[in-house]
């Protein structure tokens, strides 16, 4: 038997901007707590794929989430396939740059996805870094190195690899000295997109266990509303749990600590 310890306000004001392939905002988890913001040309108002959904049901969902109040904002830049084009990538991008400075809400930016580096997105995050938005990305799935892809590679970025239940690294997660920290990323349980409002299902690799570090974000910004980018990634580090993830090739600069929520178990 496995016990979330949280407390209030859990995310409340702070809104995640879910850069990803949409949300199913009508689904039951998000408690009428999602919206549109940002579609790509030609993509439709939908999540058509389902990851968007799962991820923004791990970061904020109401029984699968971790930051259970926060607020989800849909920004839809890849299609049914899961892919992106640059345009398409760096608009929604930026979009949540402005937007994020136009209503001066709180604000976390969760990019569960990862490709090729590429030095336009890469600008494009860390610009938004910049911005004031806590921006937190995948490692990526190819079992090389983070600083191969975008935007986990990108200056000002919460990278995240995946871990299991046994805390061992995911043979397939990313890795290198840009992973900022490890969290749970396999057969993870949250939101359906594909089914009805209740539907849940079970995904793995480093976008969900990037949305764990994003609800974990917003849940220390909801409580320390003062803090900035990089000190709440700071926060993030200090707190985690030193030392545990094992199954990580050793020389390369990788950090082998889980991401910690800070609540002691009582």
């Amino acid at each position: 038997m496995y016990t979330y310890f949280y407390t209030r306000p859990v995310g409340g004001g702070v809104d995640i901007y879910v850069i990803d392939t949409g949300v199913y905002i009508e689904h039951s988890e998000f408690e009428r707590r999602g919206s549109w913001g940002f579609v790509g040309r030609g993509l439709p108002q939908e999540d058509d794929n389902g990851h968007g959904t799962h991820v923004a049901g791990i970061a904020a969902g109401r029984k699968f989430g971790v930051a259970k109040n926060a607020n989800i904002i849909a920004v839809k830049v890849l299609d049914t396939s899961g892919f992106t084009t640059m345009d398409d990538c760096i608009d929604g991008i930026n979009w949540v740059t402005g937007q994020a400075k136009r209503t001066g809400k709180l604000s976390i930016a969760l990019m569960a996805f990862s490709v090729g580096r590429r030095r336009a997105i890469n600008d494009a995050a860390t610009t938004l870094y910049f911005s004031g938005v806590t921006v937190v990305a995948a490692a990526g799935n190819t079992g090389s190195y983070a600083e191969r892809m975008s935007p986990g590679s990108a200056a000002g970025v919460i990278t995240v690899g995946s871990s299991n239940i046994l805390n061992i690294m995911t043979p397939s997660s990313n890795i290198g000295a840009t992973v900022n920290v490890f969290a749970p990323g396999e057969f993870i349980i949250a939101a359906a997109a594909m089914g009805g409002p209740t539907d849940t299902g079970v995904r793995s690799g480093t976008s969900m266990a990037a949305a764990h570090v994003a609800g974990i974000a917003a849940s220390i910004l909801s409580m320390n509303p003062t803090l900035k980018p990089f000190r709440l990634l700071q926060k993030i580090e200090d707190i985690s749990t030193r030392g545990v993830i094992t199954g990580v090739p050793g020389g390369k600069g990788t950090p082998t600590d889980l991401a910690f929520n800070g609540y002691n178990i009582v």
